[in-house]
């Protein structure tokens, strides 16, 4: 496809999807309508600028640089007219060069803090302080900000620099990993954490350059580059032209089913010639799971250790298959919650007592309040008298371990019975369980037709639990239409029903290999 490369600019986010894949960068800049999008994609925009808007409260007498993102020059020249008219704190301020441009977050100098916001930004020279806003937790500590982030800010430090500003200091603005909600709105001083990056992004400015010549041959070039797919397509985001450059399924052997590759060993294995997992030589591998993945491939057999067969007779009946769905929030909205906490919504309970005999319970809170009283009232009824309680990862072990921050006295006796009885159904198949089909995953998405292919999530409308959580914050917002919210609560209860009934036919179907093994 013929593109028109006159006048084209790189762009912050052109420059930080080329930084991930060259390829991605042609496409953003020239093939934007094959990206995809996903309702999951589109709640963390809208709560990036939400984070993003609340974050410009900080500064009140701050000015708005209100210019289309399509229209650069009209913003730089906003921006300078600004400028010149003292304004000492800018949101979204414009700066480019004849093939760079930014947007800057907030830009700001010393002399513009009032004397009621001071805590978070001391004074500084006059030189300019870029912030960018992150709707991300702030760093532990002991720990830099994300790579990402840091790239981010140099960039628009080097193009600030070369369009002729004095940058003197950069920071990133967080969520504050330690805030609680304490039953009031947070104000953004408690929300947000602002952290000096200015060293970190000093050392990266140099960099800069050569990637920037990269990345403008790659546009100037005319033609979309020829990259294999690789761990690149999900590191350090999910690439939005996933799809465009994964059309069909990959073949079992491809290297990117291999369990815990990185870009590193994949880029190794690539400059040896190799391409096939199960031609990986020994010396390659980085650990035991991956070992076990490239024998089955060069067998082609299903591994079962018959050691499992301990662990299925410990397993006590009435079991209990049990599946949570959560939300999370990047602005807590209930108390004791902070940023982006797991709050539990939803349970699916699939009952199998002795004689074979299978029921059915389930709850989803689709209210407007705080989920938990009622999740934890529910789900205590629901598991009495439960002899083994089986779950599919440790997740919903460890909310309600959080549930206890919310309220000991009715999550601990929900917690003990729960931990005295669980039994990880992922820890027994990834420790005794391999079969080629599972395609290098123990997710249960990948396991489940591979062990039981008569059980599948084609044809719901949820069948991840990403899309869960989307739609589950969609079906409680107050603006959500009556009749749309009764079918997102269906979706959800038919999704969660699915992944418990799921978790009894892989355990039924263990038994059977058990029984065949013998």
């Amino acid at each position: 496809m013929a593109v028109n490369i006159m006048q084209t600019k790189l762009t912050k986010s052109n420059f930080t999807a080329g930084l991930q894949c060259e390829k991605r960068l042609y496409l953003e800049k020239y093939r934007k309508e094959l990206r995809v999008i996903t309702p999951a994609d589109q709640l963390r925009f809208d709560e990036g600028n939400e984070v993003g808007k609340l974050a410009q409260k900080l500064f009140p007498q701050g000015t708005l640089v209100n210019v289309p993102a399509w229209d650069q020059n009209a913003a730089e020249q906003r921006t300078k007219q600004l400028i010149e008219e003292g304004k000492n704190t800018l949101f979204e301020a414009a700066f480019g060069t004849e093939r760079l441009s930014v947007r800057v977050d907030i830009l700001h100098r010393s002399s513009s803090v009032s004397s009621g916001q001071a805590s978070l930004f001391d004074e500084v020279p006059s030189d300019w302080e870029i912030i960018e806003v992150k709707s991300g937790t702030s760093p532990r500590e002991g720990n830099e900000p994300k790579p990402e982030y840091l790239i981010d800010v140099a960039f628009q430090v080097y193009v600030m620099r070369k369009a002729g500003e004095n940058v003197g200091r950069a920071s990133l603005l967080l969520l504050n990993r330690d805030f609680e909600h304490r039953g009031v709105d947070p104000t953004p001083i408690e929300l947000f954490e602002k952290v000096d990056v200015t060293a970190l992004v000093e050392e990266l400015v140099p960099t800069i350059e050569a990637d920037v010549e990269r990345m403008l041959s790659v546009l100037d070039a005319g033609s979309e580059p020829a990259i294999e797919i690789g761990p690149q397509c999900d590191d350090p985001y999910h690439c939005p032209f996933y799809d465009h450059c994964h059309p069909e399924p990959l073949p079992i052997e491809h290297l990117m089913n291999l369990p815990r590759i990185d870009l590193q060993q994949y880029r190794m294995l690539r400059a040896a010639g190799i391409s096939r997992i199960q031609d990986i030589p020994d010396e390659m591998l980085k650990h035991s799971t991956q070992e076990r993945v490239r024998e089955a491939l060069r067998t082609g057999a299903r591994w079962v250790d018959p050691a499992i067969r301990e662990e299925l007779d410990s397993i006590r009946y009435p079991i209990h298959f049990v599946d949570f769905e959560t939300a999370q929030y990047a602005i807590p909205r209930h108390i004791g919650t902070g940023p982006y906490d797991f709050l539990p919504v939803q349970w699916s309970d699939h009952v199998l007592d002795a004689d074979g005999n299978l029921s059915h319970d389930e709850f989803i809170y689709a209210g407007f309040g705080d989920p938990r009283p009622d999740f934890i009232s529910s789900l205590s009824n629901a598991i009495e008298g439960a002899g083994s309680i089986v779950i599919y990862s440790n997740f919903e072990e460890q909310r309600l371990k959080d549930l206890l921050k919310f309220d000991e006295s009715t999550a601990q006796p929900l917690y003990e019975t729960f931990s005295d009885r669980v039994v990880d159904l992922l820890k027994l198949i990834r420790a005794y369980i391999y079969f080629p089909e599972f395609c290098g995953s123990f997710s249960i998405k990948r396991v489940l037709p591979a062990m039981v292919p008569s059980l599948s999530y084609d044809g719901l409308n949820i069948q991840e639990g990403e899309m869960a959580t989307t739609m589950y914050r969609k079906m409680i917002d107050p603006k959500c239409p009556p009749n749309e919210r009764e079918q997102i609560k269906k979706d959800l209860l038919e999704y969660c029903k699915l992944d418990t009934l799921a978790m009894v036919e892989l355990f039924k179907e263990l038994q059977r290999l058990i029984m065949d093994n013998r």
